[in-house]
């Protein structure tokens, strides 16, 4: 359960910067710091309580990444999956041994795959560099075909760069005059902006108002 010595891995830091920023949508950190930047796509379909949220962000690399998810994402929709009464999400600020005991607490039949999330997940930092990416989008898979088969949808994406989402964007529309006609780029107008988002702090902006207001949900 323990985690490096990484602000990213502590409580305290996310308990302070839920209080400063929105951690779910836009720019993590200002555009000059994203040298390497982790696109997040964070999702919650419910339709018995007819909650659709969903959330673009771009992150500085994948232990911010990381972070996001232990402490952040996992309670959030967990909290909810726990409490059938509720119909908005909510962010509880625990830690992660009283978050594991919380689960243990609760009569929801997901209580075991969610302590094995939480485990799986805790095991990520344990990684660096490529191979914590690599562990990171394993978890996602296994995670989102989980919730895929349940009677909501929990739903976490990952890219490594503007290129890889338009890419993944393309392959899932395919055809051009629906994208455009969907999202509004034609599929060379998403290329120059991608290109531009490695230089300019604008497209930068651009680009993530672009994924939160008329891309959405992947699913």
């Amino acid at each position: 359960m323990n985690s490096p010595a990484c602000k990213y891995s502590q409580l305290g830091y996310w308990e302070w910067t839920l209080e400063k920023q929105d951690v779910w949508n836009n720019l993590f950190v200002p555009p000059e710091q994203l040298s390497s930047p982790v696109f997040v796509n964070a999702c919650v379909i419910d339709d018995r309580r007819v909650l659709l949220d969903s959330n673009w962000a771009c992150y500085p690399d994948s232990e911010s990444v990381l972070g996001f998810v232990q402490y952040i994402f996992l309670p959030t929709v967990f909290y909810y999956a726990m409490n059938p009464e509720t119909d908005h999400l909510v962010t509880p600020i625990v830690s992660t041994p009283e978050f594991l005991e919380l689960i243990q607490k609760t009569d929801t039949p997901h209580r075991l795959a969610m302590s094995g999330f939480v485990y799986e997940l805790c095991a990520v930092w344990k990684h660096t560099g490529q191979k914590q990416w690599d562990a990171l989008l394993r978890f996602c898979t296994r995670f989102n075909q989980y919730w895929k088969e349940q009677g909501f949808l929990f739903c976490l994406n990952m890219f490594s760069g503007a290129e890889e989402v338009a890419s993944y964007l393309k392959e899932l529309v395919w055809c051009e005059e629906l994208f455009e006609e969907e999202f509004g780029y034609s599929f060379q107008q998403l290329d120059e902006l991608c290109q531009r988002f490695e230089e300019e702090p604008f497209a930068k902006h651009l680009l993530l108002h672009w994924l939160n207001t008329r891309v959405g949900t992947l699913e």
